[in-house]
């Protein structure tokens, strides 16, 4: 498909501790066999004693409405979008409302933001109420963007919430007219390890570039859910933000061999001539330089490149072999690495790029020499 979504939550080290559920929720729907991808996430108030209950309802009927809407028309209108938005949000008052009186709850029982988006391949929408954040970039850019400043209230802890009863005048809403590869929807949990906030809330690279390589890898869309939600639970994280985390992350694959660039690398050049059947893949790290891989004539094979939960270096695996080993291990500023391997006799042979080295070729023939030299 298209899009490759991840939407995953979980609960901050306070809440624990406190003995509360986690308060956010996140979900999405794909529409027209994946070309269109709607997403919703929600972070329940701290002070409602059932915002758990109201971010799973804010959440679920965004998606429920918004899924029965064609999108395949191009919306070219703010005021159309608006008007989608503000119904979305009285129905979703509407069921709030409900929900309180079935269980005898009052509406700020229940309070909880909302963010939702639209993405499809030519044009993109979303809103916003409360706080969270929505950053984006485009196939022209290199850049993330984030499209909402967090809606910060008079005090520490203080947003909107689609409970409020001027929730219509808070609402914040975009209409691009082009499309988006990477989306990534989150709570405030995720603000302080995301957001450069002394620099006007511009999105970190070192935190959003990794994640949209990993999402670019040819695992399936279950284990980078499950690898996701590794990295939200981890102490490294809980080490710097003990709220509730959501992550909603989506990138738009094309259903071509797909060649993932970093953000300062050239292109990966990929020549497959008489392949029988294989799998090839090439992950680039985030400074390191082009890959060319170059395979001809080989017998069946996997080659396969495999992030690390950690967003790591790639390992580079060749299978089913004439006996032999060949490893590329790229590090983060790492240079190009040219491999070329053609029917090959027994040998091992290593590539390791160091932080600041260019690409070293080893040949079979320059192996005996060197070990020859140094028997001396």
């Amino acid at each position: 498909m298209p899009w490759q979504v991840v939407a995953r939550s979980a609960i901050g080290t306070k809440h624990v501790l406190k003995k509360q559920p986690c308060q956010d929720h996140g979900n999405y729907h794909k529409l027209f066999e994946g070309e269109i991808i709607i997403g919703a996430i929600s972070d329940g108030m701290g002070s409602a004693k059932h915002s758990d209950t109201g971010s799973k309802v804010a959440v679920e009927v965004a998606i429920s409405q918004l899924k029965n809407i064609d999108w395949q028309k191009k919306l070219t209108e703010r005021e159309k979008a608006k008007e989608i938005f503000h119904n979305l949000l009285i129905t979703a008052s509407s069921e709030l409302k409900n929900e309180a009186e079935q269980h005898g709850y009052s509406m700020q029982d229940l309070a909880c933001t909302l963010l939702v988006f639209v993405a499809t391949p030519d044009w993109f929408t979303a809103m916003q109420v409360g706080d969270g954040l929505l950053v984006v970039r485009s196939k022209d850019d290199k850049d993330y963007k984030l499209l909402f400043q967090p809606d910060k209230g008079e005090f520490a802890n203080e947003t909107t919430s689609i409970t409020s009863s001027d929730v219509l005048d808070e609402i914040h809403i975009r209409l691009e007219p082009k499309p988006y590869e990477f989306i990534c929807a989150a709570t405030d949990g995720i603000e302080n390890i995301s957001l450069m906030k002394r620099e006007g809330w511009r999105p970190s690279e070192k935190f959003f570039r990794p994640l949209e390589q990993y999402m670019l890898s040819q695992e399936s869309e279950s284990h980078k859910s499950e690898e996701i939600d590794k990295f939200l639970n981890s102490d490294k994280i809980n080490l710097k933000t003990d709220d509730d985390k959501t992550l909603l992350i989506c990138v738009f694959q094309p259903p071509v061999t797909e060649v993932a660039n970093q953000s300062i690398s050239e292109a990966t050049d990929l020549t497959v001539n008489n392949q029988p059947p294989a799998v090839i893949e090439v992950a680039n790290q985030s400074t390191s330089e082009a890959t060319n891989l170059i395979v001809d004539h080989q017998p069946p094979a996997v080659t396969e490149v495999a992030n690390q939960p950690t967003f790591e270096a790639t390992d580079l695996i060749v299978d089913n072999q004439p006996p032999a080993a060949t490893e590329v291990a790229s590090q983060s500023t790492s240079e190009a690495t040219n491999l070329t391997v053609d029917n090959q006799p027994p040998a091992v042979t290593e590539v390791a790029n160091q932080a600041t080295s260019e690409a070293t070729n080893l040949t079979v023939e320059d192996a005996s020499r060197q070990l020859k030299d140094e028997n001396r």
